[in-house]
Order: structure tokens, then C-alpha cells, then sequence
């Protein structure tokens, strides 16, 4: 090998050298972070990378901050899949070690790792939560209490099949799980399959508000929720002469007729609608200043001022 090559090869080598350490330095996602002197700045600094830095070496740069560096484990291991980042934090901390162990069973779909959460409680959740990735009901009825109960209702809502919701063995969580799915998913076929007549009101009287269903509103039996229902129709349909149907009374005996004329007082800039305003003179005085408006809840209708 001559002089000239080897002094090329070498020169080619430090090239390369150079390339990588500029390429390091570059792609170096905590730089920022490290210039920050305040421990505490630096430590959120560092935290707003978690979920975007998938690098196990960002856990390790907080300085007296277990809460970040435990969040910051949860991601990794999740992402990687791999268990030995969840040994890196304290047993009995929050929980973080359990969660970890968690979010790697949920990503794998791997029940058996539950097992390995040390805190023996926390097993059903675990559980409950491959289950729900999984999006199979059967392993929801081989857990308890809670679990069970959370299991079965996000799949049932998640599939919208209410069906699921009789895997509950108790009357009042197969009923409750079918609230649950009706309301997430304005589903008011779930609302029928309901047997509590005061859970199917509510169910209904969600819906037909949601869906703005008349229809529905009329299959309420209980008279205030059935009303609350209609109030809320009328004023979305702008419907005035719906509002004459209406005879129940909020809790400060304002007749809900009374605050459906406000609504759409408001709604419709008319001001004349205000003229029907008998029993509640001061409703009558803001609704001709324009000050008020309605707010209908799932258990009663307010007046309130106007953002």
C-alpha cells in the first residue's frame, strides 16, 4: 500500500467519523432539553417527549421526578414489548409497575402476562383490559365485581350489541350495561331490551334528546322525562305550537311551556313569544330583554343567563 492511498483511506475514515457524529448530534431528540438548567423546566421538558421518543434512555434523564420516569417506562414498554422496562419501576408506586405490565398484556393480547402484575388486585384489570382488546365477552364472565361489569358493557358498547349485556347473571347490570350501550351508541333498539321501566325512560329520554325523535320522546312513560324529551324537540325543530303541549314544571315551578317559549324566543330572535310567558314574570322580562335561555339536562330543565 502506498503513502498516498493509505493517507486516503485515513482521510476517507475521518470524513465518516465526522458524518456519524454530526449525524448523532442532529438527530439527538433531548439537545433542547439538555440546555434547559432549571431541573424542573428540564424534567417537563423531557416529559413532553414521552410518546414521541420511543428511546428507554429518556427515562433515565429525570432527575428526581419517579412520576415522569414512570410514565415515561409505561410507554416504552408498551411500545416495545418488552417486560424489562417495567422492572425498572418501584413495585407499589401508584401502580405504574402494574399498569406497565398491563398496556405490554393489552399490546400483546397475551392474558398470561396479567399474571405477572405483582399487586394480585390489579390481575382483574389487567384482564378486563386484554379482554376489551380482544373484544371477546367470554373472558369478562370469569372475573368479578367491577371488572366484569366494565368488561362486558365496553364490549357490548363497542360491538353495539346490547345481547352481551346478558352475560350479567344480577337484573340491574344487564340493565344498566344496556343503558350504557344505548346511550354511547344512540341506540334505542338497546333501550327496548331494557326491563327497569325508569332505565328505559332514561335510556329513551337520552336518545330521543340526541337524535332529536320525536317518536321516541312519546315512548317515555314517565311525564317529566317524557316532556324534558318533547321541550328539547321543540326547541331544536323550532316547533311553537309543541310547546302548548307541555304541562310539567322544573324545580322552581317554571312551566316547562313557559321555558320552551323562551327558547325559541331566543333561538328565533322573537320577542313576541314572550307575550305567553303568564305564571313566571321574571322568565317574561328576560326573555324580552334576551338575557336568558334554556338548559335541558337529563333530569330537569334551567333558566340561566346567556355566555
Amino acid at each position: 500500500m502506498t503513502i498516498r492511498k493509505f493517507r486516503n483511506i485515513v482521510l476517507l475514515f475521518i470524513v465518516i467519523l465526522i458524518l456519524i457524529i454530526v449525524g448523532c448530534k442532529k438527530n439527538n431528540p433531548f439537545e433542547a432539553c439538555e440546555q434547559i438548567n432549571n431541573k424542573i423546566d428540564r424534567n417537563n421538558c423531557y416529559r413532553d417527549l414521552i410518546g414521541t421518543v420511543h428511546d428507554p434512555e429518556l427515562c433515565f434523564k429525570f432527575v428526581d421526578a419517579q412520576v415522569f420516569s414512570s410514565e415515561c417506562f409505561i410507554e416504552i414498554g408498551k411500545h416495545t414489548e418488552k417486560l424489562k422496562y417495567c422492572d425498572e419501576i418501584e413495585e407499589g408506586y401508584y401502580n405504574y409497575k402494574d399498569k406497565c405490565i398491563t398496556g405490554i398484556a393489552v399490546e400483546k393480547k397475551d392474558l398470561d402476562i396479567c399474571n405477572k402484575v405483582p399487586d394480585k388486585s390489579f390481575v382483574g384489570w389487567c384482564k378486563n383490559e386484554v379482554a376489551i382488546k380482544l373484544q371477546n365477552p367470554e373472558i369478562c364472565t370469569s372475573l368479578t365485581g367491577l371488572h366484569k361489569s366494565n368488561c362486558l358493557s365496553k364490549i357490548s358498547s363497542n360491538l353495539d350489541d346490547p345481547k352481551i349485556c346478558d352475560l350479567h347473571s344480577e337484573l340491574l347490570e344487564r340493565d344498566n350495561c344496556k343503558l350504557f350501550v344505548g346511550k354511547t351508541n344512540d341506540n334505542s333498539e338497546s333501550c327496548s331490551l331494557i326491563e327497569s321501566q325508569k332505565i328505559k325512560n332514561e335510556c329513551l329520554n337520552h336518545i330521543g334528546k340526541s337524535k332529536g325523535d320525536l317518536d321516541i320522546c312519546n315512548q317515555i312513560t314517565d311525564g317529566k322525562k317524557k316532556e324534558l324529551c318533547i321541550l328539547s324537540y321543540a326547541i331544536e325543530n323550532n316547533d311553537v305550537q309543541l310547546c302548548d303541549s307541555l304541562e310539567q314544571s322544573d324545580f322552581y315551578q317554571t312551566p316547562y311551556k313557559e321555558m320552551c317559549l323562551l327558547g325559541l324566543s331566543v333561538k328565533l330572535n322573537d320577542k313576541s313569544l314572550c307575550d305567553g310567558i303568564i305564571k313566571d314574570t321574571s322568565a317574561k322580562d328576560h326573555c324580552k330583554i334576551g338575557d336568558w335561555d334554556v338548559v335541558i339536562g337529563e333530569n330537569d330543565a334551567v333558566l340561566t343567563l346567556r355566555d
